[in-house]
């Protein structure tokens, strides 16, 4: 009769992974109910609205981009889940193969971390594009907003190709350091700050 291995009660270390991990996964699907509503909401009366075919182009793009960007945010969401998920088996009597769990949880950070950033860059085009039609012949804003974009565009591929590197090396990695989180957040910022005052100037 083949022995039986008992099980004891979990560690103060369990209990808190597991605990953040709950918390975690109950607010990202919080948070991607709120936006999938906001979505379908979009998607419906761009479906539904009828304007004139100076309009229709732009209403065609928009919506590629709103799907686009669901599609993405839902992948974002799976990928999430997928690393809580993988990891979970690693503290059972049984564990899988720890360096193919590794490889398969720096994968799934890698992943995660480059449709995260893919997700900003859309925004920031999106609010630059707002600012961009409403200065149809001046070439210096257009030429302000393009270097903005592009801006963004390098950071956000040099942040998460370093942020790969650092999950290749250890896939638990947090985040990028100071200099990193700059390089990602400044252009972002600097981007909608421009967009908006240009916005908000052609209002007045």
């Amino acid at each position: 009769m083949a022995s039986q291995q008992q099980s004891g009660p979990l560690s103060d270390a369990d209990i808190y992974a597991l605990q953040e991990w709950i918390a975690e996964t109950a607010v990202g699907f919080c948070l991607y109910g709120i936006y999938a509503t906001f979505s379908f909401i979009a998607i419906y009366f761009l479906l539904t609205h009828h304007g004139g075919d100076a309009t229709k182009k732009a209403r065609l793009v928009l919506l590629t981009v709103i799907i686009f960007m669901f599609i993405n945010s839902t992948s974002l969401v799976i990928l999430d889940l997928e690393y809580i998920l993988v990891q979970i088996p690693l503290g059972s009597f049984n564990p899988p193969d720890i360096q193919k769990t590794t490889k398969i949880l720096g994968n799934i950070k890698i992943s995660g971390n480059f449709l995260e950033r893919l997700n900003f860059l859309i925004n920031d085009g999106i609010v630059v594009w707002r600012a961009w039609i409403l200065f149809p012949r001046n070439w210096h804003i257009k030429l302000l907003l393009g270097f903005c974009l592009l801006a963004c565009g390098v950071c956000n591929v040099f942040d998460a190709a370093s942020g790969a590197v650092n999950v290749l090396k250890n896939y638990q990695a947090v985040g990028a350091g100071t200099k990193e989180f700059l390089v990602l957040t400044l252009p972002l910022l600097v981007t909608n700050i421009v967009a908006t005052f240009l916005i908000g100037y052609k209002a007045l």
